[in-house]
């Protein structure tokens, strides 16, 4: 296996997806946005010098990931298990491998030039949030796996924090990305709305919900 940047995403369907947004916009939009993000992401890490992997939880024969594969990305199955499970095994050796998600939609496709570029054994991009929308590494790096994934607590604000201080006590260099903000919530999906970097599909899923803070 080379090098590769993997994205780590679900198949759109209802009640699977943007589930905390679905309460808020209805899950027709949760969906079509989830979708939408989907192929944002894709797109903008496309140009950016490494074979892209979709790691997809749901129908490996099924039509969104058929359209995947149809668009010129590789399609593989995420593995069951707590999210450090599905990275270590998205990012399993030989090769450094860049993994990240879709909630994070505004990112600057240079960044991830910037990741690829850099010499530190790790690169993260932190969220706002407390956790990171990209992690890279070469997994292949003695006990490497084990510090960034095992024993950890997801899906809580000092998941990056925790992070580094791992990495630090395993005195391990890390190059970071600007912060970037996940879209979970209906206050985050407002400030995507004022966003000039959100074009595209995702705008025009925007344009179709009703609610919205518009600029």
């Amino acid at each position: 296996m080379t090098d590769s940047i993997v994205v780590l995403t679900k198949d759109p369907s209802k009640g699977q997806v943007k589930t905390r947004l679905a309460a808020d916009i209805g899950n027709d939009a949760a969906v079509a946005l989830h979708e939408a993000m989907v192929w944002e992401t894709l797109e903008r890490i496309r140009p950016c010098g490494l074979p892209v992997r979709v790691s997809l939880q749901g129908q490996m024969d099924g039509a969104f990931a058929n359209q995947i594969r149809c668009s010129g990305f590789e399609v593989e199955a995420q593995i069951d298990g707590d999210l450090g499970t599905k990275l270590a095994h998205a990012m399993r050796p030989p090769g450094k491998h860049f993994a990240m998600g879709t909630d994070c939609v505004v990112f600057n496709p240079e960044w991830i030039v910037s990741a690829i570029a850099a010499t530190d054994p790790v690169v993260m991009g932190p969220t706002q949030d407390g956790g990171y929308w990209l992690v890279g590494a070469d997994l292949s790096a003695p006990n490497l796996a084990e510090t960034l994934f095992e024993n950890m607590v997801w899906s809580v604000e000092t998941v990056a924090s925790t992070t580094l201080s791992r990495l630090q006590h395993a005195s391990c260099s890390v190059h970071l990305l600007p912060e970037c903000y996940d879209i979970d919530t209906l206050s985050d999906l407002n400030r995507l709305v004022s966003d000039q970097r959100c074009v595209g599909r995702i705008r025009a899923v925007l344009n179709g919900i009703s609610g919205l803070n518009r600029p």
